[in-house]
């Protein structure tokens, strides 16, 4: 902040910090021990303060609010931050207060640099997404923001509020997925709700491997075990007519969003392609061949129908390491969907129990799963150790994902 202009008052608990813009990053330099969590406005009038140039970035916050505040004239085109005091020095995540007349290009410093004030990561990712969304922009324009055709844009007030609400969620690191309540998967979109997992961009591999191997005109059932959003499955119906698919999770808001994507996804019909269910892995076709689920059997066409191709993207992170996760996954995604157990492997072990039962038993079946990068070897291994046979194939496509 050295030589910058500065002007500061006080109002009641509140810190107000009036600084002249200079360049996109010239907020994001203020000391985080002050304005950690800094919400941002405009304003054109300011009735005490006094103007002063910080020596260094390095300045006690003590000397800095020992201030003294005086008359001034009012002055146009600052931006406002107002970082809210507390004696346990936590700050709260930021409000924003950007008032009317700010166009795309003046909006889009001020919020990506409180984003990243308050620990965003990928800051101005997110304003390109959040005003895109907010402004109605056509998505071709997303990558052009804040420059392009529509950085003299002015949001309308109802915009603005809507803008408002979606940079002050990811402030929160609530993520992108369920700000917007839709994110791009493969070829579609998929609509996102907390607190089911939201899609993420490797897992487009997996569905990729799993087409490879899945006819294009012949019919093909399909298990997707821990469905989430339903959006491996769904790929695979949208993608191989021919194909069936049943979900499975242990989760009622899975279930629910699966279905209500599939029906968006596949459209008229779709329930002729396309149900998921809520059970666990283990309990899936166990005792009853899947009788209790009235749906799967319909779908299916018949009681204990083995299935072709089983694809999943379990929880396969090692308990020990999920508490590292960021904030945007630990406060906001479900947790079961992440944790698998100990080693990470316990889901992943359990499904492979249940091969057997969900394949055909001459034919075998074809398995596709999302696992961490260490477990191909751990299961190799495992398997070997079982007295089992490279040669049976269940490692091959798994090692390579």
């Amino acid at each position: 902040i050295k030589g910058s202009n500065i002007i500061i008052m006080k109002i009641h608990h509140n810190l107000t910090i009036l600084m002249r813009i200079t360049s996109p990053t010239l907020i994001g330099a203020v000391p985080s021990r002050i304005f950690r969590g800094a919400a941002l406005s405009t304003t054109t009038r300011f009735a005490r303060a006094q103007s002063f140039f910080c020596p260094n970035p390095g300045f006690s916050c003590g000397r800095f609010l020992g201030r003294r505040v005086a008359a001034t004239r009012p002055l146009s085109r600052h931006y406002l931050l107002a970082a809210p005091l507390f004696q346990s020095g936590d700050v709260s995540a930021p409000t924003f207060l950007l008032p009317p007349g700010l166009t795309v290009r003046e909006i889009f410093p001020i919020a990506a640099s409180t984003l990243s004030a308050a620990g965003v990561t990928e800051p101005r990712l997110s304003v390109q997404h959040l005003l895109t969304n907010a402004i109605d922009l056509p998505p071709n324009c997303f990558s052009r923001l804040p420059q392009g055709e529509h950085a003299d844009a002015v949001p309308s007030p109802e915009q603005r509020d809507k803008l408002l609400s979606h940079l002050s969620r990811r402030a929160r690191h609530e993520p992108l997925q369920y700000i917007l309540g839709s994110w791009d998967f493969h070829t579609f979109e998929v609509m996102c709700r907390s607190p089911v997992l939201c899609p993420r961009p490797e897992t487009e591999e997996l569905v990729e491997a799993a087409l490879r191997r899945i006819p294009v005109d012949a019919p093909c059932r399909v298990l997707d075990v821990g469905c989430g959003t339903g959006c491996v499955g769904i790929a695979v119906a949208l993608h191989r007519p021919l194909a069936v698919v049943v979900g499975i999770d242990v989760s009622d808001d899975a279930v629910q969003l699966s279905n209500e994507n599939a029906a968006t996804v596949l459209g008229d019909g779709w329930k002729e392609r396309y149900v998921s269910v809520r059970c666990r892995a283990k309990e899936f076709w166990k005792s009853d061949g899947g009788g209790r689920f009235s749906e799967v059997v319909s779908l299916l066409g018949g009681v204990g129908t083995v299935f072709d191709v089983v694809v999943s993207n379990p929880p396969y992170i090692p308990s020990i390491d999920v508490d590292g996760l960021g904030p945007d996954v630990l406060e906001h995604e479900d947790r079961v969907a992440l944790d698998g157990g100990v080693t990470g492997l316990d889901v992943v072990e359990e499904i492979l129990s249940m091969m057997p039962g969900w394949t055909d038993e001459v034919r075998g079946g074809d398995l596709f799963m999302e696992v961490d990068e260490a477990h191909p070897r751990l299961l190799e291994r495992a398997f070997l150790v079982d007295g089992r046979n490279e040669d049976e194939g269940i490692l091959g496509d798994t090692a390579s994902l």
